[in-house]
C-alpha cells in the first residue's frame, strides 16, 4: 500500500529565549540551572545553548535533552489552576530555554525537528 504524507506548516512564534547560570536552591543548597534570564539570541550545539547550565545531567542536557521548550498555553493553565501565581508564573520561570506560541502537547512530539 502506498503511503501518502501530508506536510502541515505551522507558524510558531518564539516569544522568549532563556539561559541560566549555576545557582543553589532549598535548605540543602542543591545545584540548579532553573533560574533563567531572557536573552536576545543564543548559539546552540548538540548539547544545548552554549553557556546555559543544566545542573543534573541525569535528567537535563545532552544530545537527547538539549533544549527545554515550554508552551505559553501551559502557563495559562497554571494560572487558571493556581490564581495566586499570576505574578510569578510567566515565560522563563519553569526553566525553559524557549517559550513559544502554538507549540504544545497537542502538536509537538518526541523526535520532531524544528528549524528556527
Amino acid at each position: 500500500m502506498k503511503k501518502i504524507y501530508y506536510l502541515l506548516e505551522i507558524i510558531m512564534k518564539i516569544i522568549g529565549l532563556y539561559t541560566g547560570k549555576l545557582s543553589f536552591i532549598g535548605e540543602n543548597r542543591s545545584p540548579t540551572g532553573i533560574h533563567k534570564q531572557s536573552v536576545e539570541q543564543v548559539c546552540v550545539d548538540e548539547l544545548g545553548i552554549i553557556g546555559d547550565i543544566q545542573a543534573d545531567k541525569r535528567f537535563h542536557g545532552g544530545p537527547e535533552k538539549a533544549l527545554h521548550q515550554y508552551a505559553l498555553s501551559s502557563y495559562e493553565k497554571i494560572i487558571k489552576r493556581y490564581p495566586l501565581l499570576h505574578k510569578t508564573a510567566k515565560p522563563g520561570t519553569i526553566g525553559e530555554n524557549i517559550s513559544a506560541t502554538d507549540m504544545n502537547e497537542h502538536n509537538v512530539c518526541i523526535g520532531d525537528i524544528y528549524q528556527v
